[in-house]
């Protein structure tokens, strides 16, 4: 791009952390009990609280860290349909005490030995195996107690997520990235760092960017 003219173009990008997919809802059962149609799941939690006598967590209940630790003798167990139209390696999930979690990823258990944490220390990092082309079944056991319940998850890796009404699929990363929203890009859930390259010739030492409408 010359100096002095608009640019509106798409450009080569770099992301400063992996994307992510959001998981929210999910197919859920009490315990042994039978799974049921697709809900967002602090609502499926709400209601298996309600089903064990548990306050609600929607009421003013106190914070998790002041009511006193107890063992679990129930779960809540959660399955995600994830849909990709490529194959994905070195994905991870980010999830709350993911070392009292069972996941299993299409059929799998999956080891929880968490490396690193996402957004929050409490938020920590599992490692996944490889995700094929088609659907992909994560499956989550969530214990429940007065304290603590199942939260939402976040799927993080290489790929871009394209939006289809309440759920969505994971697509390739666009080449170049446009200016504006990026949610028709490929990154709806993404909330890190993006950094544009925009390839500039100028005449001299001085470079004047001007931005007026961003």
């Amino acid at each position: 791009m010359k100096a002095g003219t608009a640019f509106r173009g798409r450009v080569a990008y770099t992301l400063s952390e992996p994307n992510v997919l959001l998981l929210d809802q999910a197919e859920y059962a009490f315990d042994e009990g039978p799974w049921m149609e697709k809900e967002e799941i602090l609502r499926a939690d709400n209601a298996f609280r309600s089903h064990l006598g548990f306050p609600s967590r929607m009421d003013a209940v106190a914070q998790p860290w002041v009511v006193e630790k107890e063992r679990a003798e129930h779960c809540l167990r959660l399955r995600f349909r994830i849909l990709s139209d490529i194959p994905v390696s070195g994905a991870s999930l980010a999830l709350e005490n993911a070392e009292q979690t069972g996941i299993r990823l299409n059929g799998l258990a999956v080891p929880c030995k968490p490396e690193g944490y996402f957004v929050d220390k409490a938020i920590e990092k599992v490692p996944l195996p490889a995700l094929a082309c088609g659907e992909n079944l994560l499956e989550l056991t969530v214990p429940v107690t007065r304290r603590e319940g199942a939260e939402w998850c976040y799927l993080l890796g290489n790929f871009g997520v394209r939006l289809e009404g309440d759920g969505a699929r994971l697509v390739s990363l666009p080449e170049k990235l446009g200016f504006g929203d990026w949610c028709g890009q490929g990154l709806p859930f993404y909330c890190g760092n993006v950094t544009y390259r925009i390839p500039v010739e100028i005449q001299g030492t001085k470079l004047r960017i001007r931005v007026p409408q961003y």
